[in-house]
């Protein structure tokens, strides 16, 4: 039992359990060759380095910013509440559902079917390289042009007058 200072200026050698009362301060490094359990908060206050795997139980919460330097894979949902900035390409696997409106400042292409369930407002130039079908009903609100022929195959109806050629 000792009632004031133990000074030990070479090694001190423990075989068995350590424990303090109070507070533990290290000045210089600490090597642990075998697990670190700690029961309450863990502060750092510069930098953690970490050269193996982390595994979080439950919650991350990162204030400032955070760097990935490789791949970062989510088993779940992503969830981003304000923007998402993405730099390079973007690859979804199955489907986009978008809610709001979308806005493409660049070309659009589609290598497959382009269904619309309501309504195409189309600004400029319209281009059809094959075939054009209209089921319901198509209204012309300007001239329209035929440069090859014009095929009716029932009825042609003309409400005003008619010049040919």
């Amino acid at each position: 039992e000792i009632s004031n200072n133990l000074f030990v200026h070479t090694n001190l050698l423990v075989d068995d359990n350590v424990s303090f009362g109070s507070h533990l301060q290290v000045v210089g490094d600490v090597s642990m060759e075998s697990s670190l359990e700690i029961s309450n908060n863990l502060l750092v206050h510069t930098n953690l380095l970490v050269d193996g795997d982390v595994s979080f139980g439950s919650h991350l919460q990162a204030v400032g910013d955070v760097s990935m330097e490789s791949s970062l894979e989510i088993s779940n949902n992503l969830l981003v509440h304000t923007n998402l900035l993405v730099d390079g390409d973007v690859s979804f696997g199955s489907h986009l559902q978008v809610v709001g409106d979308v806005s493409m400042e660049s070309s659009l292409e589609i290598s497959n079917n382009l269904l619309v369930h309501n309504e195409v407002f189309v600004d400029g130039d319209a281009s059809f390289g094959g075939h054009l079908q209209v089921v319901g009903d198509v209204s012309m609100e300007s001239s329209l042009v035929i440069s090859n022929n014009l095929l009716v195959h029932t009825n042609l109806l003309v409400d005003g007058d008619v010049s040919l050629g």
